[in-house]
């Protein structure tokens, strides 16, 4: 009988090691798929960060340039042309532009801030294949795009920070006429004893807002690059 009492003891007690046992594997499963569903949450963190901060510098981009160049008109002023003729500035050009594309139903699922946006684009590239454009236009903005460059990682820097992103090691650049950010958020383990401690990691995502194809009529800009930290 004590021999049966015994075995009983040890029985239990195995079973009480192989409960604690599977119940510590079960809790670092339990953090380790906390952790990669912090993983996953961050690195979608991180392309919202680096999306807005390429938007943002995207339309600074256009609103730093379209302030200048809104009232420009096909001939100057003090050009004396022989006949009476009807002066059209870019801005006016710009709204009958965006007329058309607001009935045009490859742009249906656009915003209106997106249908300005390719209606200035479209313009000034047409502006600047004329001949008048390329004298009179194009001096305009190419005097302020390194203004823009400036306020365009500015922007970029102050959407990475909003979004709770890191400016460290962050970069703005251009590439297929477009303004590409890449940037990043810290992921923070959540430790179980030994284990995830030390996950503390920066995840870097990239995005670039919408073609600028004027851009490419300025030598230099495409593969421009700079740090915003």
């Amino acid at each position: 009988m004590s021999r049966v009492k015994e075995l009983l003891r040890q029985e239990d007690g195995n079973t009480a090691l192989f409960l604690m046992g599977m119940i510590g594997i079960m809790m670092i499963m339990f953090v380790f798929v906390l952790n990669l569903a912090q993983v996953f949450a961050v690195k979608e963190q991180a392309n919202t960060t680096s999306q807005q901060a390429s938007l943002a510098a995207t339309s600074v981009l256009y609103n730093r340039i379209w302030e200048k160049i809104k009232d420009h008109s096909d001939v100057p002023a003090p050009v004396p042309v022989p006949v009476p003729v009807i002066l059209e500035t870019i801005e006016e050009k710009v709204d009958k532009r965006i007329m058309d594309l607001n009935s045009d139903p490859r742009f249906s699922k656009f915003s209106d801030n997106e249908i300005r946006l390719e209606a200035i684009d479209q313009v000034v590239t047409e502006e600047l294949d004329k001949p008048q454009g390329r004298i009179f236009l194009k001096p305009k903005i190419e005097a302020e795009l390194p203004y823009a460059l400036r306020e365009m990682e500015d922007a970029a820097r102050e959407t990475i920070l909003a979004n709770g992103g890191n400016t460290s090691e962050a970069k703005l650049f251009i590439k297929d006429n477009q303004i590409h950010v890449k940037a990043s958020n810290t992921v923070e383990g959540t430790a179980y004893g030994k284990f995830f401690g030390d996950l503390n990691e920066k995840l870097f995502q990239e995005s670039a807002g919408p073609e600028v194809k004027f851009l490419e009529k300025f030598s230099g800009y495409e593969g421009y690059e700079a740090s915003i930290d």
